[in-house]
């Protein structure tokens, strides 16, 4: 075992190799390369009401949210589709979902994408109802854009 092995795994209490944290881009990062570039981060805002009420869908239709998540990456394009697969590996590599939420919202910096995966995972934590605070999400979205338009 590697001496990074070692450290990630009593950092974080599950055992990731090397290679997962470089796959997952977290640990090599600065905290300057870590923030989405403009063009893409308003693709991603545009995208976003449509893919959270396809998540909220999903949930009311039983899922939960990891399945829900998997199958609303599967319907939407990129960029959120590249981005929120990201988190998913994360996920799937250990991390907790609500702290791989948190650290998109932290790449995202500030704005409407932020916002929504901060909610998610607040409200993921929290034991909420999910499908009703997605629904009110993807309406704020849509606001947030009309007003943005406006001004």
């Amino acid at each position: 075992m590697h001496l990074l092995d070692i450290f990630s795994t009593l950092l974080t209490g599950t055992a990731m190799t090397a290679a997962t944290l470089s796959i997952t881009g977290r640990f090599w990062k600065t905290p300057d390369e870590e923030k989405l570039p403009r063009k893409s981060l308003l693709k991603m805002e545009e995208q976003l009401p449509a893919f959270l009420d396809t998540l909220a869908s999903s949930l009311s239709a039983g899922n939960s949210l990891q399945q829900s998540m998997d199958i609303c990456v599967r319907k939407t394009p990129d960029p959120l589709m590249t981005f929120m697969q990201d988190l998913l590996l994360r996920h799937r590599s250990g991390l907790p979902l609500d702290d791989a939420l948190k650290g998109g919202a932290d790449e995202a910096g500030t704005g409407t994408l932020s916002l929504a995966l901060n909610s998610v995972a607040v409200s993921y934590r929290s034991g909420s109802n999910m499908v009703e605070a997605l629904s009110l999400l993807a309406t704020l979205c849509r606001e947030r854009a009309k007003l943005g338009r406006r001004s």
